[in-house]
């Protein structure tokens, strides 16, 4: 994806119009025939890359083409609108400004000039369709449309004298095309454009896609808005449905929840949950000062204040007082940390600091060669704003500070037990930053990849004390005596390897720290040993952060891991964590963590959840001592690896659709056989491909595993694969036939049984 995004538009009508407008409805947005005229012969189109989302939110713009955001609820992928004279056609990722459409997207990409430019581009007299800088041009060119490429250099000499622009993400900051684009658009012209919106907000961190991303404070005046949510579609496309869902569009999502009775007995789930999640995507992408939707908005949740708590959750059969958490949401986010106040759902989560904690002025070291965030030991109090002060150097360098780490957002769940989005903040642009939070929470630097600026010394003014352990850095009788009874709600142990954040009622009685957190580092150690991490590798600590709620799953890796408000007390305790020979802690732990080691280059299609589980294995056999088939007592030992072998063999599943713990016992076996240095041997030489010799296809990926693997044995696993179900090739069976041929014991087993 290139970095840069959307591009375009528009004009904002008089206020009369917009009045017009509100009485409208999405299913009389697009005037008769704009619907059927952009999808004729348009039945389905690929999902090109990771595509966005674009909301369609004025009453003059409408959705075309949905992809799924989860089972039930849909955005648009592909969305248009008129404004004034001129119209526009939005596609949410640039992958789709191709010179190799697949599916039916060459069909949609000409019908889209052809919409755009009032039917004219095709025809005697046409004047020109500009495209800038993109592979559309080639399609467009063999499709008898007269096209003109331009530049940076000439695209302004042509703009007055064509009919349509085809722009892709190349324009981000450059107001002065966007203002000739504003103009074109609003005398007449038509323009397509693509971009990703995601794509832009990861590579823009600390910036808002509302306010900060160039495109999106053109498009809105025209009803379009490009959020940050990604969309899926089935089996690599996303089909046409006409008309497209009538959910789709926010105006309709308006007055569906406008018209619902009070009593929700006869709720339809689906179009609740579906017209929810779209206001709900609308609050948090249109900037408040937007005059088409936000006044309806506010006045759909007028009186109300939700309060999730974990005593009393918000579930989805409350569609209005869902919507209400967004715009309130919202509209925090873009308040003065001085008139941010606490939020009455903090008491419930992450809780309430003491009346009487004292807030405290304190001096910090960073030592900006570790990436990330950087723990200070400090916590900011719901409602109170503090002040970081930086050294002149670090001002502008892409530093942030950080109030909270519960990151995951839960707006996709059906029930929400805390604030669906709890984290706050800042960049470090000027030497005092302020900053608050309505829900408080640990205080962060965050620190860049490749800072260079060593280490500096930070000023916190206003926060509170909070719990803090660092391994061989905060002395124990201190830790005993003082450090554990701090008043933050929230508390970390540190070490080389992880941190962990839980809160602090979870370690008043914790007498131990070093203990524990020499258990965690041993941990963690094991899993880059066997990743073959090389010495000082290791950029930055893991995290594990225990959340009352979490967004996936029940636990999800990333930065940080996250796991429930179960993990309280385990993740403090040693004994918890080991478990027994017989049943073996950690799991989970070591589980996610392997996700955060895993490598695409050998974990094809139906492994993801299988090759992660080597590294949990290896925790568990190595650092446990417990013997390796008792690692997974419910699946691997062999009264229960048997029968699940027999079962699969005798399946139609294979390797790409095989459960996750049939699959791990082909891993088993090998190790079983040959023990882990081979294991290793053969991760340390992915290690060492080279930029062309990555294994992209599934099937080159199990060759590569398969040769890697018999040569780092001296076995041929050739017939072990392909016993698997495995999708190993002839030339790659031959490229190691000359081994001597090895079959795993549990095999004869089974044969020996018939």
């Amino acid at each position: 994806m290139r970095r840069n995004a959307w591009l375009v538009l528009v004009c904002l009508g008089s206020s009369v119009c917009i009045m017009a407008w509100l009485a409208e409805s999405i299913a009389q947005a697009a005037e008769a025939g704009d619907v059927p005229h952009l999808l004729n012969e348009v039945h389905q189109i690929p999902v090109v890359g990771v595509p966005g989302a674009i909301i369609p939110f004025g009453p003059h713009a409408f959705p075309l083409i949905v992809g799924q955001i989860d089972e039930i609820n849909v955005l648009p992928v592909v969305a248009a609108s008129r404004l004034n004279t001129g119209r526009i056609v939005a596609f949410s990722h640039d992958g789709y400004f191709t010179d190799k459409p697949g599916g039916d997207l060459k069909r949609l990409l000409l019908n889209a000039v052809e919409w755009a430019g009032g039917g004219r581009t095709n025809k005697p007299g046409a004047r020109h369709v500009l495209v800038y800088q993109s592979s559309v041009l080639k399609l467009l060119q063999a499709s008898a449309h007269h096209v003109t490429s331009v530049d940076a250099s000439n695209w302004r000499q042509h703009l007055a004298q064509s009919d349509v622009f085809c722009i892709d993400t190349t324009f981000d900051n450059k107001p002065e095309l966007v203002d000739a684009v504003r103009q074109f658009v609003h005398a007449g012209g038509g323009l397509v454009t693509a971009g990703t919106g995601w794509g832009w907000a990861q590579l823009n961190p600390g910036k808002r896609l509302t306010d900060d991303y160039l495109g999106n404070r053109l498009l809105m005046s025209a009803g379009l808005v490009v959020s940050e949510r990604y969309l899926s579609g089935v089996e690599g496309r996303f089909e046409v449905h006409r008309p497209p869902p009538r959910l789709a569009g926010a105006w309709e999502a308006l007055e569906y929840l406008r018209n619902l009775p009070p009593e929700t007995k006869n709720l339809n789930k689906g179009d609740a949950a579906q017209a929810c999640q779209i206001l709900q995507e609308t609050a948090k992408a249109v900037p408040l000062h937007d005059t088409i939707l936000w006044p309806e908005l506010r006045k759909l949740v007028q009186n109300l204040r939700p309060v999730p708590m974990p005593s009393k959750p918000i579930s989805a059969d409350h569609p209005v007082v869902r919507v209400a958490v967004a715009v309130e949401d919202a509209e925090l986010l873009q308040l003065p940390p001085e008139k941010i106040t606490a939020h009455p759902s903090a008491a419930g989560f992450p809780f309430a600091v003491p009346a009487d904690a004292k807030q405290v002025t304190v001096n910090r070291s960073i030592n900006t060669t570790i990436p990330a965030w950087h723990s200070l030991g400090l916590y900011a109090a719901p409602g109170t704003v503090i002040t970081i002060t930086t050294p002149k150097e670090a001002v502008g360098a892409k530093l942030a500070v950080q109030i909270g780490c519960h990151t995951d957002r839960l707006w996709n769940l059906p029930t929400w037990e805390r604030w669906p989005n709890l984290c706050r903040r800042a960049d470090i642009s000027h030497a005092a930053t302020r900053i608050a939070s309505p829900f408080g929470g640990l205080v962060y630097v965050d620190v860049p990849e490749n800072c260079k600026l060593g280490t500096i010394h930070v000023n916190i003014a206003g926060a509170v004390e909070a719990p803090l352990y660092v391994l061989d850095e905060t002395d124990v009788a201190h830790w005993n005596s003082h450090i554990r009874h701090l008043p933050g709600p929230w508390a970390e142990l540190a070490c080389p390897g992880v941190i962990v954040t839980v809160p602090s009622r979870a370690i008043r009685d914790l007498n131990d720290p070093m203990s524990l957190m020499e258990f965690w580092n041993k941990a963690v150690s094991l899993e880059d040993s066997l990743a073959m991490y090389k010495p000082g590798e290791r950029k930055r600590p893991e995290r594990f952060v225990a959340d009352q709620q979490i967004a996936a799953g029940y636990m999800h890796s990333g930065y940080p891991i996250m796991c429930g408000h179960d993990m309280y007390d385990y993740n403090v305790s040693i004994t918890k964590l080991r478990g027994t020979a017989s049943k073996p802690g950690g799991w989970g732990h070591w589980h996610e963590l392997g996700h955060n080691h895993q490598s695409a280059d050998w974990t094809p299609h139906g492994t993801g959840e299988v090759t992660v589980n080597l590294f949990t294995m290896y925790v568990i056999n190595q650092f446990y001592g417990v013997p390796l088939e008792r690692t997974n007592p419910d699946h691997l030992p062999r009264e229960q690896r048997l029968p699940a072998i027999q079962k699969y063999l005798a399946s139609k599943r294979n390797s790409e659709n095989w459960e996750p713990f049939e699959g791990l016992i082909l891993y088993f076996q090998l190790v079983d056989a040959f023990g882990w240095e081979p294991l290793k041997h053969v991760f340390e030489e992915y290690r060492k491909l080279g930029p062309n010799d990555h294994p992209k296809s599934d099937a080159q990926k199990w060759n590569q595993w398969m040769i890697n693997y018999s040569r780092a044995v001296n076995k041929n696993l050739g017939p072990f694969c392909v016993k698997w179900k495995t999708p190993v090739t002839k030339p790659a069976l031959d490229a190691i036939e000359k081994l001597p041929s090895w079959m795993h014991i549990d095999f004869k087993a089974i044969e020996n049984q018939h």
